[in-house]
Parts: C-alpha cells; structure tokens; sequence
C-alpha cells in the first residue's frame, strides 16, 4: 500500500513537471513564431506584466484569418508592436487604436512606434484615469480610462471586431477592466473577438461572466487569457505543442 501511494505521488508529481515544462515550451514556440514578423532586430520588453507570446500570436492569428478591420487595445505594450507590424507587413488598412492611462509609457511605445516606422498602423491614445460612470462600471470600480478623451475618438466608429484588454492594470481600481465592454458594446461588428488578459484573476472571472451574460455570446479559457466570440468565424487557435 506505501508502494502505491508513493508511486502515485510520484507520477502526479512528473505530471505536473511535463505540464509545466509543455508551457514553457508553448511560450518558447509561439514567441519564435511571432519575431519572425521582424526581419531587423528589435529589442521588444517582455516583463511578468507582458501579455504571453502565446495569447499575442493568437490574436495575430485572428487578425490575419479573419481579416479584422477595426482594432481597439486597452494597455499599450509589446502586443501594440506586433499587431502594428503585422498590420504592416500585410498592407492592411485595418484602423488600430491603443489606449493607454500612463502618459510617459505612451510616449515610450509611440517612439519605439516610431523608430520602426508602424506610427501609419496605430494610433496611441494618452487616456488619464478618471472616475467612472455607474452605467458602465461594476461592484467596487471607482475609476476607468477618462470617456471624454475616448468619446472624441470613437464618435464615428461603428464596427469594431477585435478588442484586447490588457489595461488598465488591476491594481488601479477594483474590476478595472470591466466598463470595456459595456463601453463599446454598441460599437461592436457582427463579427467579433474580445480578448481579456490574466483570465486567472479572480475579478476577471467575474468579468468573463459579466460579459458573457452581456453580449449573450461564448467564452473560451487558456492558460492566461479568455476569449469571448459570437463564434461565426473561423478558429485561430495556435498549434498547441502536445504533453506527453
């Protein structure tokens, strides 16, 4: 009976060292798949706040596939570099809008923009804090992106079909990521995809429900970010390496 248990434990312990050394592979292949889009090299900063490599190439896979045309990303980052080189690369005319709340990293990602001259595939908008309406906020939220700044910008905008919120970051408020949806709701294609980074969180969970219940549509879960579609498109998930 000790044999047992111990060999037990030890398989599940050799489990969870192959799942964990799978993902760690996943990320080392998507990141791989993903630079190829530069033929310089560029140094892009990947920190523990970054968006994974894995969620990026899936949501480059979306925008090739199903030909987005209209993108919206809340939180500038490395995912900004990379949709706007993709879009580039391609020759899309596809409109991309970056919101940011930190002012000097705006303008960071805006020169980084720059140097590798994307600044015709993005537009990055400086979006302060600001409290938010009860229309659009949810339990606790006190606070989301300043809806005079984005009002200007999205007044003629009516058919956004791929949305990343990856901003603003959780600390800031309660459920600060929550008023997206109901913000642009609205604007949404009749073809879309909405992904929400850190799906892990405990707020977040609650944020997936929120929506989903919302927008009446689907919400599918991976390792550290959901995605939320009315599922009339065609799939884009990236290869997934096999655990053995």
């Amino acid at each position: 009976m000790i044999k047992n248990l111990l060999n037990k434990y030890i398989n599940s312990v050799i489990s969870r060292i192959i799942k964990k050394q799978t993902k760690i592979q996943q990320e080392q292949f998507a990141f791989q798949a993903i630079s190829g889009l530069f033929n310089e090299p560029h140094f892009i900063p990947f920190t523990r706040w970054s968006i994974s490599p894995s969620t990026i190439q899936h949501i480059l896979n979306d925008i090739e596939i199903n030909k987005r045309n209209c993108i919206v990303e809340f939180g500038a980052g490395s995912s900004t570099l990379y949709i706007a080189k993709l879009l580039k690369t391609k020759g899309s005319n596809a409109s991309f809008f970056s919101i940011e709340s930190d002012e000097k990293w705006a303008r960071t990602i805006e020169n980084d923009i720059k140097k590798m001259q994307l600044d015709n595939f993005v537009s990055i908008i400086h979006a302060p804090m600001a409290k938010v309406s009860k229309t659009i906020s949810h339990g606790q939220q006190t606070h989301w992106y300043d809806t005079q700044v984005l009002d200007s910008i999205f007044v003629d905008i009516h058919a956004i079909d791929l949305i990343l919120v990856d901003g603003p970051h959780g600390k800031s408020t309660p459920f600060a990521r929550y008023s997206a949806i109901p913000y642009l709701q609205t604007k949404l294609s009749t073809s879309y995809s909405i992904y929400l980074d850190d799906s892990e969180r405990d707020e977040e969970k609650e944020i997936i429900t929120e929506w989903k219940k919302s927008l009446n549509c689907n919400a599918s879960i991976s390792h550290r970010y959901a995605l939320l579609s009315n599922d009339i498109d065609l799939i884009t998930m990236p290869y997934r390496l096999k655990v053995w």
